[in-house]
């Protein structure tokens, strides 16, 4: 059994969702695997300390770009970025401080005309957050890319030229920032290859 944890905001829920006697820790204790979308704004140390606790197995976070005006503007909200990166940062304190690989952290992007060709730069920021690797590689803080929806959101959406430019420039940009990785983090050839195969994503 698996459990998606979605919305809306789950962290909404309080304690009734993360506490000891939540809804994670119920599921999990009764064996199934939890994850949980959120959008981070209520992930204090506290929270995340009783997530990691409670057995979540994996925690989607919505974060779109390295450039904080850009994530405030994508949001409509100032300071959206820094609420973001901190509730990151508490999840992989909390699981330093028990000991666990437990949640795998995954980034939800939404591509859009303001962060598209920023990309290389925004992977680049998630690849140094990522933990040293055991085997080859870490399956924290890899994403999904998601082109923008909605009739609202026309304005954002990449024109056709934009997409052409995003899987030729963009990627060639991309590919050079993971191959500079996979060098700096010492892969074996045999653990080396294209991004798309070695670290799978939603892509438009």
């Amino acid at each position: 059994p698996y459990l998606y944890l979605t919305g809306g905001e789950p962290l909404l829920l309080g304690e009734a969702l993360w506490g000891e006697d939540g809804l994670i820790r119920a599921a999990t204790e009764a064996g199934a695997a939890c994850n949980l979308n959120t959008n981070a704004l209520r992930l204090t140390p506290r929270v995340a300390l009783h997530l990691v606790s409670a057995g979540l197995g994996r925690i989607h976070v919505s974060l779109d770009t390295h450039i904080a005006q850009v994530q405030d503007t994508i949001c409509g909200h100032p300071g959206r970025w820094e609420q973001v990166m901190r509730g990151l940062y508490d999840v992989q304190i909390a699981k330093a401080l028990l000991g666990v690989a437990h949640p795998v952290i995954h980034i939800n992007c939404v591509l859009t005309r303001l962060n598209a060709h920023h990309f290389p730069d925004f992977l680049r920021m998630l690849l140094s957050m990522k933990p040293l690797p055991v085997d080859g590689r870490s399956p924290d803080l890899d994403m999904h890319l998601i082109p923008v929806g909605g009739e609202q959101n026309a304005e954002l959406r990449l024109s056709e030229a934009e997409y052409v430019r995003f899987f030729t420039e963009t990627w060639e940009a991309v590919e050079a920032v993971w191959a500079q990785y996979q060098v700096d983090r010492g892969f074996e050839n045999k653990d080396r290859g294209p991004l798309h195969e070695k670290m799978p994503f939603m892509s438009p």
